[in-house]
């Protein structure tokens, strides 16, 4: 069973820049409009594992901030934050707001920024999400 273990350089928003190691990405709007941006990992989390966790660093919040780590299927919006809209869910670092398939969020946790390490679990035998800041449960 293959398990993700770094970004997908191809299955991505084309305002992101992947490194060749799949491990870093960095937001690139050249043009100033600030448009949502996601990527999805090498390989899909099997359900068979039971439980996926992952952690990202932010090394650079950028000049707003609007940092969202999370999951989404295969058919998700890649230029959408994640959770904004069908089929995703994310936490975000601006408000601290967990967002599930729309816009509207609701509070879960504290804001995040450069320096802070971001988990989050998929449970699939809860069916649920939780995340991680600096290694404490949220």
């Amino acid at each position: 069973m293959a398990l993700p273990t770094a970004w997908n350089v191809y299955d991505k928003s084309t305002f992101l820049d992947v490194d060749i190691e799949g491990l870093r990405v960095a937001y690139t709007d050249h043009d100033g409009s600030r448009n949502p941006a996601a990527i999805r990992s090498n390989f899909p989390i099997a359900p068979k594992c039971g439980l996926f966790y992952f952690e990202v660093t932010i090394v650079n919040e950028g000049d707003n901030g609007n940092i969202g780590i999370g999951l989404c299927t295969k058919t998700a919006n890649l230029n959408a934050m994640p959770g904004w809209e069908d089929g995703s869910w994310g936490y975000h670092g601006d408000d601290g707001k967990c967002f599930h398939s729309l816009g509207v969020g609701r509070v879960y946790g504290p804001l995040f920024t450069t320096g802070d390490t971001i988990g989050c679990c998929l449970n699939f035998l809860y069916n649920t999400v939780f995340y991680t800041k600096n290694g404490v449960h949220l």
